[in-house]
């Protein structure tokens, strides 16, 4: 490339030369010399245009201009490639990224473009190891029909999923991994099957709603964990339906919340806990979490922690219905601790605002905590439960219009007046309503718990 005949045959190479006249010959960085916006680093590089402007080696293939289906462009691209696909309904399955960091995208995006396998087997897959810079996105995926991963598998994969709908798919998860993916808004809506099923991952979900899906097959409706770290910012779970964990359920791993709904969850059938989240041995911790109507036939309309720990800071936990724990029950040696909440109308035949049951130290640690308007059959409007020798610690909390009584637990006296514990009406912002659903429960300027 150095612009010299150096053979002297009279041809200085196709390579050497600026036919397009932008200043640079192929030899350069010009990977189009019949086009003079196109360079190595040019700017201006335009997705999803079948032109390589900026010269960045990237292949983009078009469907259907340039190839017929998603299957057989994704079968001709190679790592680092971009699969563009125009808005329109694909029937296709059984599309596998075969270890190549694709970036397969639905340009006009999920409202446009769908990919339906018509009930006739799995829609994608990523089962070669790919890492996050294989991304799949755009999409409606519907009418996926396997065992596992109906819409999407990825095993020992990390997947970037985002700015997809996923509906209508059937087996016993929607969506599964078990290596590191990020769903960034994603939608996972009436799937006859779990919504999701992490197993031994490391997953973040961002801007994410999972609604309407019915676990047929198990525990999580929603979102199946099983030693699953798992962070969760910005999710609504909301109306999802199994047996134990109607919203989620936890096995083993970490959970970490922010800004989360669940809400409309129920964990059904005889001894089914945790309408909104059922945790056994997780480690979990949420901040701006709100757990509204949900239901359980046992343990925790709201939440069931069993073994674990579970740390929530600022929170409410409104309207939930179980039998043992409206609100939160507590077994087999679980740590919580609760921080600047609210567990108001919940209902239970026992603990309808918090239960705590028999198993070896259990641990409840309570502060600035408001328990209004729940209601028990039984026992404990705010709290009942059997302390098992456990650590508890109740400080600065507010116990108000609970039915029967507020307390009933067989270590302590009612703590009302102690250790800066009331029994006051909280004077939340507005609580006219018919429904408690629609209070806010914000503390009103004139509340007597504003210091």
């Amino acid at each position: 490339c150095d612009g010299v005949d150096n053979n002297c045959d009279g041809d200085q190479g196709a390579d050497e030369t600026d036919a397009d006249g932008d200043g640079l010959a192929v030899c350069e960085g010009d990977c189009d010399d019949t086009n003079i916006a196109a360079y190595l680093g040019a700017p201006g590089e335009v997705a999803c245009d079948g032109v390589d402007t900026d010269c960045d080696g990237t292949a983009e293939l078009l469907v259907p201009s340039m190839y017929g289906s998603i299957g057989e462009a994704m079968d001709a691209a190679e790592s680092g490639d971009h699969v563009c696909v125009s808005a329109g309904t694909y029937e296709e399955s059984g599309l596998s990224f075969g270890g190549k960091d694709l970036r397969v995208q639905g340009v006009d995006g999920a409202a446009a473009t769908t990919v339906s396998a018509g009930y006739g087997g799995r829609l994608f897959s990523f089962d070669g190891g790919e890492t996050g810079d294989a991304i799949l996105e755009g999409f409606t995926l519907a009418n996926g029909y396997e065992e596992t991963g109906s819409a999407i598998y990825a095993p020992d994969a990390s997947p970037t999923l985002r700015e997809l709908v996923i509906e209508s798919n059937w087996g016993d998860s929607a969506v599964f991994c078990s290596g590191s993916p990020s769903l960034t808004d994603v939608e996972i809506l009436d799937n006859n099957t779990a919504g999701l099923l992490l197993q031994g991952a490391t997953a973040t979900l961002v801007r994410v709603r999972i609604e309407g899906n019915v676990g047929d097959y198990g525990f999580g409706g929603g979102l199946h964990l099983e030693q699953a770290d798992v962070v969760l910012d910005d999710v609504d779970i909301v109306g999802n339906s199994g047996y134990d964990g109607g919203g989620i359920y936890s096995l083993g791993g970490s959970l970490l919340l922010s800004n989360v709904v669940l809400a409309d969850n129920d964990a059904g059938g005889l001894g089914a806990d945790g309408g909104a989240l059922y945790s056994e041995g997780s480690i979990i911790e949420g901040s701006n979490v709100a757990v509204r109507n949900n239901v359980s036939d046992t343990l925790g309309g709201g939440l069931a922690v069993n073994g674990g720990s579970l740390t929530l800071t600022n929170f409410e936990l409104v309207g939930n219905v179980g039998v043992y724990g409206g609100a939160l029950s507590v077994n087999d040696a679980a740590t919580v601790s609760l921080w600047n909440g609210v567990a108001a109308a919940n209902e239970a035949s026992h603990g309808a605002g918090l239960y705590f049951g028999p198993g070896d130290d259990n641990s409840v640690d309570i502060h600035n905590v408001v328990f209004s308007d729940n209601s028990a059959s039984g026992s404990g409007g705010a709290i009942t439960g059997i302390c098992n020798h456990g650590i508890h610690t109740f400080e600065h909390n507010d116990a108000w219009n609970n039915t029967p009584e507020n307390y009933s637990v067989d270590c302590f006296d009612d703590p009302t007046g102690t250790a800066g514990n009331v029994s006051i009406d909280p004077l939340f912002l507005d609580a006219a309503a018919d429904d408690p659903l629609d209070w806010d429960l914000h503390l009103s300027a004139d509340s007597p718990l504003i210091d």
